[in-house]
């Protein structure tokens, strides 16, 4: 049970990381085009856009491995001993 909701958890951080930059760049716009109609359609178009790109590309991750290898091989941890600095 556990294990799922953690899984769950990387898919969601899976699924931000393209939220959130359809939300930069819808929001750019938005302030760009004077806070104007078109503009919040182009907010609304980026954001919805984000999001099915960060659905899908966590459901293929998730196909291929599960969501926390993907995380532990895209950010490994550092070796304990190296950031010490004692090596027996």
């Amino acid at each position: 049970m556990f294990n799922k909701f953690v899984e769950g958890l990387y898919f969601v951080r899976i699924v931000i990381s393209p939220l959130l930059v359809g939300l930069i760049i819808g929001g750019l716009l938005y302030f760009y085009l004077d806070k104007g109609k078109i503009g919040l359609f182009l907010f609304e178009i980026f954001t919805l856009l984000g999001l099915a790109v960060g659905i899908y590309w966590a459901i293929f991750i998730s196909k291929k491995e599960k969501p926390s290898d993907f995380f532990s091989v895209s950010h490994p941890s550092e070796n304990i001993e190296e950031k010490s600095g004692t090596n027996n």
